[in-house]
């Protein structure tokens, strides 16, 4: 449904079980929420109708007075757009965030260490839902080496901010913060490189569980459950947080696809002998030429190689992806 001016607009903060949190858009008071009939009609079938982000329009229940407000939702507003995965057990669409302003790929230089297959994926991900992106490279205080330089020269290179900062040290957070005002912030990252540790640094007055970090696998513990939007004093925009996961599907993408969300591959695969290249074993690949010429890192090209094996493979196994031309 469209945003109608006289509709009492609220902001979900996140939901379970047909419960929601959600944020009045004007005041930021919070109300606990259910779906007016249990059932939205939102003209898809995503396995959850709402997500951390939505826009809602809802009605009070009660009075102003009520120290636990509550509330029915009764419509939401169209999304602009989303991110999503693919909920294996319930074999439909499930939205981890919507109307996203800009994603944050949060990695870290040590403990657990930079792990650039990981981030490519996310930035593929992110290209391909047309969302604006940011690396955050986490714990700068134990020094950058060589390659992770080079690696973040390249990012910037082919467009994409990247922010180097240390929670621990309070290195760099307050420039990411006025970068972030007034916008919808989404943080994806892997466990143990400090997203709730960031976030406790941006809310100290919130109670943001923070993992110690397990020796034996060198990853945080699993400490953030499910995605829950965090709004940010004074109106000052919203802040996501995500689960920490251990690997990242390219849900939606066919594999075929997934040149095109390399954005550095894209000024080079235009000019492939074959209009189907996929940058593998094909004679006449323009792409594989830039990278035997330097113009893209090899590393990267790696990591499309990687993600495609990958890909393919899922595919190979699951009917769920709906994929059959291999």
């Amino acid at each position: 449904m469209s945003d109608n001016s006289s509709d009492k607009i609220a902001v979900v903060l996140w939901g379970a079980n047909n419960i929601f949190s959600i944020a009045d858009a004007g005041d930021d008071r919070v109300y606990e929420a259910r779906i007016k009939g249990k059932k939205l009609n939102t003209g898809t079938t995503q396995y959850n109708p709402l997500a951390p982000g939505d826009r809602v329009v809802y009605e009070a229940v009660g009075g102003p007075e009520d120290s636990h407000p509550s509330a029915m939702i009764i419509g939401r507003v169209d999304r602009k757009n989303e991110l999503s995965r693919w909920n294996k057990k319930r074999k439909q669409d499930q939205c981890i965030a919507a109307n996203i302003d800009e994603m944050c790929v949060l990695s870290s230089v040590q403990s657990p260490p930079f792990r650039p297959r990981f981030v490519d994926r996310a930035l593929a991900l992110g290209e391909y839902n047309r969302l604006t992106m940011r690396i955050v490279i986490n714990k700068a205080d134990q020094g950058i080496d060589d390659e992770l330089e080079e690696r973040a020269a390249y990012y910037r290179q082919i467009g994409y901010e990247v922010s180097l900062i240390s929670v621990k040290e309070g290195v760099g957070v307050d420039h990411l913060l006025d970068q972030w005002v007034n916008k919808e912030i989404l943080l994806l990252g892997q466990s143990g490189v400090g997203k709730s540790s960031l976030l406790q640094a941006i809310f100290p007055e919130q109670d943001i569980r923070v993992g110690d970090i397990n020796m034996k696998y060198n990853r945080g513990r699993h400490t953030t459950v499910l995605a829950k939007a965090y709004p940010r004093p004074g109106h000052r925009g919203w802040i996501i947080d995500t689960p920490g996961i251990r690997e990242l599907d390219l849900y939606g993408i066919p594999p075929e696809d997934l040149g095109f969300y390399f954005i550095d591959f894209i000024p080079f695969a235009e000019r492939c002998g074959i209009r189907s290249c996929r940058h593998v074993h094909e004679p006449d690949c323009a792409v594989k030429d830039a990278v035997a010429q330097g113009k893209i890192l090899e590393d990267r090209y790696d990591s499309y190689l990687n993600s495609l094996i990958v890909m393919e493979e899922s595919a190979r196994k699951s009917k769920d992806w709906n994929y059959n031309k291999l």
